[in-house]
């Protein structure tokens, strides 16, 4: 899933690797298919992603940082609402899109919403730091997202026998 916003693409493969052993077949074939339902639902915010770290560059130029709080509070707060709207939408339409993706139940299904809001969070926090030159902490973010939601997952997986619903709770909370 290349962690939809970085290119540490070898350290998602070891994540797909160790996921495909710790879940049951269908377990794995369902958390592999809201993932990509996820790239899919993110796609957006990555194309904006350069947009947004070429203002925010911009606007740190001209205005300073405390401008570039407030409007990454802005775009927060829409994305906020945004991600508002698609909630209503799932809700409307869950019974399909569970249908369609094969999920066992509406947990899933929500539990892809919450990843795609604190993925698009994510994009919207690197295109800020892209866009400051803070290369130190976005460098920090996608590691140790990266380290966090294989550790996270293991332990709602395995230790905590909790399945599908343990690795999407581990790919959220990282």
């Amino acid at each position: 899933n290349c962690d939809w916003s970085s290119d540490v693409c070898s350290s998602d493969l070891v994540f797909q690797v160790v996921m495909g052993r710790a879940l049951a077949a269908e377990e794995y074939a369902a958390f592999n298919a809201i993932l990509a339902m996820g790239m899919v639902a993110c796609s957006p915010m990555t194309a904006i992603e350069t947009v947004a770290a070429r203002h925010v560059a911009n606007v740190a130029a001209v205005a300073g940082c405390g401008t570039v709080r407030l409007l990454y509070r802005t775009w927060t707060t829409w994305l906020w609402a945004g991600c508002g709207a698609v909630a209503v939408a799932v809700l409307v339409a869950e019974p399909q899109v569970r249908a369609w993706l094969r999920l066992p139940d509406i947990e899933s299904v929500w539990l892809l919403a919450g990843i795609v809001l604190v993925t698009s969070l994510s994009i919207l926090t690197g295109a800020v730091l892209r866009g400051l030159q803070a290369f130190g902490w976005l460098g920090g973010l996608g590691f140790g997202g990266v380290v966090a939601k294989i550790a996270l997952c293991l332990l709602f997986v395995i230790s905590l026998s909790q399945g599908l619903h343990g690795a999407l709770g581990g790919v959220l909370v990282s």
